[in-house]
């Protein structure tokens, strides 16, 4: 019973301290890991959105693309028609 109340003793006093150097460093490494996933998070968003502005870039072109296809088709099927047997 003693021993337990002198533990308990020692554990409020080692409480009453403050942090330790070691409790102090492992929240600064805590911390910069968190600010480093934030950091990742946010730059992988803006990777994200970069993305998103190159394929709605390569989409309009691929429609551009299609469209002058179509027309040149059109034109091909025009000639044909023309210089077909009369």
């Amino acid at each position: 019973m003693e021993a337990e109340f002198l533990q308990l003793a020692q554990g409020a006093v080692a409480a009453l301290q403050g942090p330790s150097w070691v409790e102090i460093a492992q929240l600064a490494v805590s911390g910069g890991g968190l600010v480093a996933i934030l950091v990742g998070l946010k730059r992988m968003g803006e990777a994200g959105q970069r993305r998103d502005r190159e394929i709605d870039e390569m989409a309009a072109a691929f429609s551009q693309q299609a469209e002058t296809l179509g027309k040149i088709g059109e034109g091909i099927t025009e000639m044909l028609r023309r210089s077909g047997p009369a």
